[in-house]
C-alpha cells in the first residue's frame, strides 16, 4: 500500500451547491498535510469524506486501500484516531 489515503475525481453537492469539485490528493504513510483556506473552501468537507461521516458525490475515496463508507468502514475506524475542532464531553466525565 503505497498511499494512506487517496481520494480521485472527489465531487460533494448540498443541495446543487458545489463544495468540492475534482479533488485529487494523494497522502502516503508517514506525511503530514496541512489544509489551510478560507471559509467554505472545502478542509472540513474533505475530512468528514476521509472519515466516511459524509459521503461523495462523485469520485473515489479509499483509505488504507478501502472505502471509508459501508460496511468495512467499521473495521477500518477501529484503526483510526480523530479529534475534532471543537470537543464536549458528558457532564459526568
Amino acid at each position: 500500500m503505497d498511499n494512506i489515503i487517496e481520494m480521485q475525481a472527489v465531487c460533494k453537492e448540498y443541495k446543487g451547491v458545489s463544495a468540492l469539485k475534482g479533488l485529487d490528493l494523494a497522502i502516503g504513510q508517514g506525511e503530514v498535510l496541512g489544509m489551510l483556506g478560507h471559509n467554505g473552501a472545502g478542509k472540513t468537507t474533505t475530512i468528514k469524506l476521509i472519515l466516511g461521516i459524509i459521503e461523495a458525490t462523485a469520485g473515489t475515496i479509499r483509505v488504507m486501500g478501502r472505502s471509508p463508507c459501508g460496511r468495512e468502514a467499521r473495521d477500518l475506524r477501529m484503526q483510526w484516531g480523530y479529534l475534532p475542532e471543537s470537543v464536549s464531553f458528558y457532564e459526568q466525565m
